[in-house]
């Protein structure tokens, strides 16, 4: 993970629960806010494996790196369903 997507990572999980006074609009926008964070780091992590693909020495390093690819593209999917909805 590089520094960039480590910083975001952690300002993604580092977003305070809504304050009491908010309406309902207000914390869906910041529940759909810290869905877009966590989808940008999703898709940061997706192509930072697909980098290391071919890096891979291993038939079995490759294989780890693929089903961790397939994982995020899973979890990118679903989020981005999330988000439409």
């Amino acid at each position: 993970m590089t520094a960039w997507a480590r910083t975001s990572y952690i300002a993604a999980m580092s977003i305070a629960p809504p304050p009491a006074d908010l309406d309902g609009d207000a914390i869906a926008a910041q529940g759909l806010v810290a869905m877009e964070i966590e989808l940008t780091r999703l898709l940061i992590e997706y192509d930072e494996l697909q980098t290391a693909w071919p890096k891979g020495d291993h038939v079995l390093v490759r294989a780890k790196i693929g089903r961790q690819a397939a994982d995020a593209l899973t979890r990118i999917d679903a989020l981005e369903h999330a988000i439409a909805t």
